[in-house]
């Protein structure tokens, strides 16, 4: 019966998460206070992603983004490049972790015509100012968004955009995430975003604005996308944690007795996990996701 009522909980979870009617409003670009999430980057931080050539294979540069503070990584940073025999192309971009709740808002559409006459479509990120307004009335996208991008074929084609615009003081992105009871909207900072290299300074979210207790500052569940071990980090104790697996069942129940707690997954499968926390009356619902 417990596990047939969760997996109730659960539909209706994700149906409301993807849900785009929310009781949310705006946040400005730049806006930082007591009621939003802040992170400073002291001191800024500056990634530059390769430019790879057979047979050199050097991975991606990724700078990753809780938004949020929930333990659970919502945006990447990404830089990668590559190129043979006179083709090639590289980009700076803005992934998503988790597309069913996750979005960034777009600029405008890109293509790129290739030697085969078709063409490539990128969609591009859009560029804020500091004050912009962030809010339901952008355009919002829950896929990969370009900053810039380059692409070559021989002497044939040469495309390339730098859709952020990049200056000494630093721009935004906006980002949201659409959760079951509220809309939380975001931004990123960004700074001299080159060929592969690009700066980041800071990030903020606003908090829940509906007046439901945002479980957020209570609970940490790391490393989130994790290989093995996951750590839960609560200030209270004396719980319970249920883990399901993404079908619903139950595949672990644990006590916490303390403030952290050590779950090791490494004998489950990749996948999506959902832990549920019980406090008293208290009830919390995370997603983990094991690679």
């Amino acid at each position: 019966m417990r596990n047939f009522l969760f997996r109730s909980e659960l539909i209706v979870f994700i149906f409301l998460c993807c849900a785009l009617k929310s009781q949310s409003q705006y946040f400005i670009a730049g806006q930082h206070d007591l009621n939003s999430y802040f992170f400073d980057v002291e001191p800024d931080s500056t990634l530059v992603g390769p430019n790879n050539h057979p047979p050199q294979t050097l991975p991606p540069a990724i700078y990753n983004i809780d938004i949020n503070n929930d333990g659970i990584n919502d945006f990447a940073l990404y830089s990668y490049g590559e190129w043979v025999n006179g083709t090639g192309e590289s980009e700076i971009s803005i992934r998503i972790y988790d597309t069913s709740t996750c979005q960034v808002a777009l600029g405008y559409k890109d293509t790129c015509h290739t030697p085969n006459s078709t063409y490539r479509l990128f969609n591009i990120a859009k560029f804020l100012k500091k004050n912009d307004t962030i809010n339901q009335n952008l355009v919002w996208l829950n896929s990969k968004l370009y900053l810039t991008y380059t692409y070559w074929f021989v002497m044939l084609v040469d495309c390339s955009d730098n859709g952020f615009i990049s200056d000494s003081v630093g721009n935004y992105l906006a980002v949201r995430m659409i959760r079951p009871n509220d809309t939380l909207y975001g931004w990123i900072k960004l700074t001299k975003i080159q060929f592969l290299t690009f700066t980041i300074q800071a990030y903020a979210c606003s908090r829940n604005s509906t007046g439901i207790e945002d479980n957020a500052s209570l609970t940490r569940i790391y490393p989130n996308p994790t290989n093995n071990i996951i750590q839960v980090d609560n200030n209270r104790a004396n719980g319970q944690l249920l883990i399901y697996n993404q079908y619903g069942v139950e595949i672990l129940t644990r006590r916490c007795t303390s403030t952290k707690t050590t779950i090791d997954l490494s004998d489950r499968p990749s996948g999506i996990y959902f832990f549920k926390l019980i406090f008293g009356s208290k009830v919390e619902v995370r997603k983990v996701i094991k690679q």
